[in-house]
This record gives C-alpha cells, sequence and structure tokens, in this order.
C-alpha cells in the first residue's frame, strides 16, 4: 500500500490543535484515500530515536504528503518547505477562511469547513482526486521550488552551458570588432577557441549574467 505523511500540528492532549487534527484523520484522509494509502501522522511513529529525523523522512520518503496549514504553524511550515525541496508530490489543505503566506498561497489548497459536513464531504473528493493524479504522475510532478530553479541557469545541463559560453565568445568577438580589445584575443583563427576556454571555466549563472550585460552594450 502507498504511504502518505499527515503533517499537521499536534498540539497536547484535549488541545484544539489535537481535536482537529484528530477529526481531519478520522472524518476526512481516512474515509477519503484510506483505502490506497496508509496515513501516518507524526505522534503515531512508534519506533525509538529522534522524532525529527523520523519526521523528515517521512517527509521526504511518503508516496504523498498532506499539509494542515491551518494556524500556519511554524513545525508544518518547515515541512512542507522540506518537501518543496524534494520536489515530491504534497497537498495542502486548511480550514475556510485561513489566509495563507504569499509563498504557498498560489499552490492548490483544499479549503474546508469540519464543521460542515457539505464542505467535508467536498473536501473528501478533491483529496481523493489530488492523491490519485499523485500516484499516477508522481515523476511528472514539478513543485514550485523546481518550477523556479528551472529558469535559473544555476541547474542547467551542460549543454545549456555550453551554448551560453559559446554565445558569450561571439558576442565578445562582435563587441572586439567594434571596440579596442587585447589583440591576442581577437586576432588569428584561434580566436573563438581562444574566447570559449577564457569563459569555459565560469558557472553557468555567472555566464548568463555576463552575456546579459553585454547584450545590453
Amino acid at each position: 500500500m502507498s504511504k502518505a505523511f499527515f503533517v499537521t500540528p499536534i498540539g497536547s492532549d484535549e488541545s484544539p490543535e489535537r481535536k482537529r487534527a484528530d477529526n481531519v484523520m478520522e472524518h476526512v484522509l481516512s474515509p477519503a484515500i484510506g483505502d490506497t494509502f496508509d496515513i501516518l501522522r507524526a505522534d503515531k511513529i512508534v519506533k525509538p530515536g529522534s522524532i525529527t529525523q523520523d519526521v523528515i523522512e517521512n517527509v521526504f520518503e511518503s508516496d504523498l504528503v498532506i499539509a494542515d496549514l491551518t494556524g500556519l504553524n511554524a513545525n508544518v511550515m518547515y515541512e512542507v518547505g522540506i518537501r518543496h525541496s524534494f520536489n515530491r508530490p504534497i497537498v495542502q489543505i486548511a480550514q475556510t477562511g485561513e489566509k495563507l503566506p504569499f509563498d504557498i498561497a498560489s499552490e492548490r489548497t483544499v479549503f474546508f469547513d469540519i464543521t460542515n459536513l457539505s464542505s467535508v464531504a467536498s473536501a473528501k473528493e478533491q483529496i481523493r482526486s489530488a492523491a490519485s493524479a499523485a500516484l499516477s504522475s508522481a515523476d511528472e510532478y514539478v513543485g514550485p521550488i523546481q518550477r523556479a530553479l528551472n529558469t535559473s541557469a544555476v541547474f542547467r545541463d551542460a549543454g545549456d552551458v555550453g551554448a551560453a559560453i559559446e554565445a558569450l565568445a561571439y558576442q565578445m568577438q562582435s563587441l572586439a570588432e567594434n571596440y579596442y580589445f587585447p589583440q591576442s584575443i581577437v586576432e588569428g583563427d584561434r580566436q573563438i577557441d581562444h574566447l570559449y576556454s577564457l569563459f569555459s571555466g565560469l558557472q553557468p549563472y555567472e555566464a548568463d549574467r555576463l552575456l546579459d550585460k553585454l547584450r545590453k552594450l
């Protein structure tokens, strides 16, 4: 059976946080995905050792993470950030009316009122659909961190880096034809190769930054 980790404020026994966590687990998550997922919560981990380590391992290893953002609990936000950094499927849920921080407000979130049966029924359907999609297309999932990094030169492959360096070399040659440039660089058949070697030590983001500046000249 697939594994789902429920990230939620826990609180002490009989606290509002614990009661909500129990209600969401029993009346929302278990009916929605309990037939296909083994759902685990941090306070239900019984093995000895570091709780923090166990939580992080579950945040990473689980097929799905469901995070209750209600109350904007710091631990929950931390664990959501970890899951995002691993670029693995996550479903965000929250009590109706919760105002989410800008950084995660754009991510799809299932809002529902735990005291309203119709709202709970709708939430179960949405969570069931999201969980099914997570299982069927986990390899295609792209989270917010990965989406941002996909546009960053830092994480481009070698082909992209080579193309950036080659573009730099030709841009420098073009500038050299119109402006003063060291003679050793611009003369002879080896000028492009020489320029390429000059820039080959640049990091991808440095190459992109320099090329952008050259384009503005």
